[in-house]
């Protein structure tokens, strides 16, 4: 359970600091912050995680599962269904959507990861495709965190394209898939024991490690590869300053798959400090430039 509660709060941490350093990109290119806006468009972010975190947990169909289980004595005990409140978060999302369609915000890239989200929902937890009793739910919370909402945050006040969207996006994006592997090492033991489907148990652990070892790496070459194109340098190398922490990281699940303690309160807070301290300094650059 504790597991669980980490990974959450840290899911909620990494989705406000992306749409945060979303934003930043577009100050840091002279757009200019509309306050308003901005912060609804975060509200709208924390919304519809919380609601497609408790959809996946109303259509899951494992009774087995420990964790659909506590949230449904909680909304038991509250009288209120889970269903009811996520339709309530997808209403508050609906409500931004009409501010800015009113406020003439809504272009097509606005509207473009509006529906991507949507699908990506619908994929996820309504047959036939349910996605996320396939496995695939972390890859998902990966890509909407490391790619679509600070590409959300960025378009709400930038509106147009630029590669430094691309440049940072991307390898922030593999760190978070990155991460997701990690995180489910923790739970690997409760989903064999419950039947729940993970990206570990899709591929097999074996054939984890290395990807998630291939995906940090790769990472920070990439923000190498940035400089190299000719974006500003204390952009890029300020990612390097978690560098040491990711070698880190892998070191220690390295040591894991090997048959040593594996100490997943730690490992946990080390992966999650990888991927959030690495969105954190770069926003934090952004802004302030």
């Amino acid at each position: 359970m504790n597991i669980l509660i980490n990974q959450h709060f840290f899911m909620l941490t990494a989705s406000v600091l992306m749409y945060i350093l979303g934003g930043g990109i577009a100050h840091y290119l002279g757009a200019d912050v509309l306050s308003f806006e901005f912060w609804l468009g975060l509200l709208w972010v924390i919304s519809v995680q919380i609601a497609g975190y408790l959809l996946l947990q109303n259509f899951s169909l494992n009774a087995k599962d420990s964790n659909k289980n506590l949230v449904t004595i909680f909304f038991n005990q509250k009288k209120i269904s889970i269903l009811t409140l996520s339709m309530l978060l997808f209403a508050v999302s609906g409500v931004y959507l009409a501010i800015l369609i009113v406020n003439n915000r809504v272009t097509i890239y606005i509207g473009t990861l509006f529906a991507l989200t949507l699908l990506g929902l619908i994929a996820l937890v309504i047959p036939p495709f349910e996605l996320a009793s396939k496995g695939y739910q972390e890859i998902a919370i990966a890509i909407f965190q490391g790619c679509l909402i600070p590409a959300f945050s960025f378009f709400l006040l930038f509106g147009n394209s630029h590669r430094l969207l691309l440049l940072i996006v991307f390898p922030m994006t593999l760190i978070a898939i990155a991460y997701y592997i990690a995180m489910d090492y923790s739970t690997f033991a409760l989903d064999e024991s419950i039947g729940r489907m993970s990206f570990i148990r899709i591929l097999t652990w074996q054939r984890a490690t290395p990807i998630h070892h291939i995906l940090l790496i790769s990472s920070y070459l990439f923000f190498l590869f940035g400089y190299g194109l000719g974006a500003p340098s204390k952009i890029f190398f300020i990612a390097l300053l978690t560098l040491p922490l990711a070698g880190f990281q892998i070191f220690w699940l390295q040591r894991i798959v090997q048959g040593a303690k594996p100490i997943w309160s730690f490992f946990n807070v080390l992966s999650g400090s990888v991927f959030n301290l690495t969105a954190y300094f770069i926003a934090l650059t952004l802004w302030t430039q």
